[in-house]
């Protein structure tokens, strides 16, 4: 739930809650996670949180976390995309420059009345190509003037629901993937003849590679993959380049990238391969890169 620091007493810290949370969400007492934003920083800890009518009060923490805010990739924004947002009485619309998991950067106009460094955003919206608009609060990170002169506010964006934040860092590292289109196109040429078999289940399921390496595979996802989750342990796994198999032994999903819910690559990390499977797999990669 986004909240503004509006005093410190003796001992414990006193918040505003923003929208789109209110004061009654809270319990009035109980312990919680906080993170606290200030300028270009921010901290994390645990504290006993207690609630006096529109009052929150966070006891001091005995030991903060520094936070790594710049967490992820950040790619530019689709044409048109704008985001709305209030700054105390009064809404703004600002074209969105470019986006990461957790962030936007947004174009300010040279002239009073726009957000300045460590302001706090109340019921930001926006929307991504695909799916329902996105809502939450931010907090101003920075502002700086970009080298074409355009003024841009850097964006935290914070109190999202879990499955917006979710939905939002599929996309953005979806289009990571698909903004290598020539790199991925010359990955699934080089491996047209080459399949994976999963075995985790009663029935094995063959998908088609599109990256492999000493470590891992990345393979394209289907409608049915959707039980597969980071962590998940798959026993049976075979690699084959034609008929022939190259590696067998046991691999671990480490990453999904899903559209409207439909798997669309999978990355997975060997484990335990089979005796000289390793050998195999990497007199396999020494021919493709040969090649």
């Amino acid at each position: 739930m986004p909240a503004r620091l509006v005093g410190l007493d003796k001992g414990s810290l006193r918040f505003e809650v923003l929208a789109p949370g209110t004061p009654a969400m809270l319990p009035t007492r109980g312990g919680g996670h906080v993170s606290l934003h200030i300028a270009n920083r921010a901290w994390s800890f645990e504290a006993e949180i207690t609630r006096e009518g529109s009052d929150v009060h966070v006891s001091r923490p005995a030991d903060i976390r520094p936070v790594q805010l710049r967490a992820g990739v950040r790619i530019p924004a689709p044409p048109g995309m704008n985001v709305l947002f209030s700054l105390g009485e009064t809404v703004l619309r600002r074209n969105v420059l470019d986006l990461s998991g957790r962030g936007l950067g947004v174009a300010l106009q040279d002239e009073r009345g726009e957000p300045g460094a460590g302001a706090a955003l109340a019921e930001v919206r926006f929307s991504l190509p695909i799916g329902p608009a996105i809502c939450g609060a931010a907090v101003v990170r920075h502002v700086r003037t970009l080298p074409t002169g355009q003024p841009q506010a850097g964006l935290d964006l914070i109190g999202m629901s879990p499955a917006d934040s979710r939905r939002l860092d599929a996309w953005v590292r979806g289009q990571t993937r698909t903004g290598r289109r020539e790199s991925a196109r010359r990955a699934a040429e080089a491996f047209a003849d080459t399949r994976v078999l999963l075995g985790n289940g009663a029935e094995g399921r063959t998908r088609a590679v599109l990256d492999c390496s000493a470590h891992g595979v990345t393979i394209a996802g289907e409608a049915t993959d959707r039980d597969l989750a980071p962590g998940a342990l798959l026993v049976g796994v075979e690699l084959h380049t034609g008929k022939a198999t190259v590696i067998r032994g046991n691999a671990r999903v480490v990453d999904i990238v899903s559209h409207r819910g439909r798997p669309v690559h999978a990355q997975l990390t060997w484990e335990r391969l089979e005796e000289g499977s390793r050998a195999a797999l990497e007199e396999f990669l020494a021919r493709f890169r040969s090649d």
